[in-house]
């Protein structure tokens, strides 16, 4: 045997199931990853370790099972008497994890659905029958091995949510009052007499301002928590130029001015507001692998009170 193989005998190979080193003439790291793979096997599913792609950063595809408790109280039932359950799911690397995981859900009799999100690595479970077959579903996807942590999704987008919907109603309105009364003012700018002029300006009045009352909001209610605070922000000039365009060009309306400029002020709102939920969205983007890290850190432990009575409570 030449010393060059000889260094190749030494070296470690990787486990047939997680990746993770092992010495040479071994296939498993451990008893869980070889029930994995047998597992896997068994069920016709071994295209998975052809597909997949290894993440060297993420957690290794080791199974370890959890107590399978703590799940009733996540799980949520219909009128139809189908069970849901919301997850967020540990050590997904690939799309080749979200086929095997959607395949082995799909198996499962009771199941009506499995649907594993690669992005927010979230998982959607609804199923027929007792809300305490959760464990045993949730079993199958742990002796793969990953990680599985129930969560009430409400509690992570309720607040996100209801920013977006402000500001999509308030671009939406900005966008309408816009268009309408730049419309108008082409009107106006082609020339005619005064009093066609008086009743277009009139008429833009009656459009922006409830539009500029509306779509400012976020820009509004932001610049007046900064100022009360006596500090500014960026919202603090935008808020002050729209007022004053808007006002004078009430004041233009009022005394019969030739010139106004509400379509400048729906106009900047609604372009501002384009900015404001691109921004919002990236950053709801940016906090999923937050919430996720925040969901899969919640542990959960008994407490014995004076009486002796276990208690169940949730800890970060």
């Amino acid at each position: 045997m030449t010393a060059t193989a000889a260094v190749n005998v030494a070296e470690p190979l990787a486990c047939a199931h997680c990746g993770q080193p092992v010495q040479a003439g071994v296939q498993f790291c451990c008893a869980g990853c070889a029930a994995a793979y047998d597992a896997i096997q068994g069920l016709g599913l071994g295209r998975y370790y052809e597909r997949r792609v290894i993440d060297p950063s993420a957690r290794p595809i080791r199974p370890e099972l959890g107590d399978g408790r703590g799940y009733e109280r996540f799980v949520v039932t219909d009128k139809a008497g189908i069970h849901e359950l919301n997850l967020m799911v540990d050590g997904l690397q690939c799309g080749a994890c979200v086929w095997l995981i959607e395949s082995v859900l799909a198996r499962l009799p009771a199941v009506v659905e499995g649907r594993v999100n690669m992005t927010s690595r979230r998982l959607k479970l609804r199923w027929r029958g007792a809300a305490s077959d959760a464990a045993g579903i949730i079993h199958q996807i742990e002796c793969l091995g990953y990680g599985v942590v129930p969560y009430d999704p409400s509690c992570l987008k309720a607040a996100d949510d209801r920013t977006g919907r402000i500001l999509i109603r308030s671009l939406a309105v900005a966008g309408f009052a816009a268009g309408n009364v730049m419309m108008i003012s082409i009107a106006i700018w082609s020339g005619m007499g005064a009093a066609t002029r008086d009743l277009l300006h009139w008429i833009s009045a009656l459009v922006a301002l409830p539009a500029i009352a509306y779509a400012g909001r976020p820009f509004f209610r932001s610049a007046l928590a900064a100022l009360s605070r006596g500090r500014t922000n960026m919202d603090v000039p935008i808020s002050i130029g729209v007022i004053l365009v808007t006002s004078m060009s009430l004041f233009e309306t009022l005394t019969e001015g030739a010139d106004t400029y509400f379509e400048a002020s729906t106009a900047l709102l609604f372009f501002l507001l384009i900015g404001r939920v691109l921004d919002h969205q990236a950053r709801g983007r940016v906090r999923q692998p937050a919430e996720q890290l925040l969901v899969l850190r919640a542990t959960e432990i008994t407490v014995l009170d004076e009486s002796g009575a276990a208690r169940r409570c949730a800890q970060d």
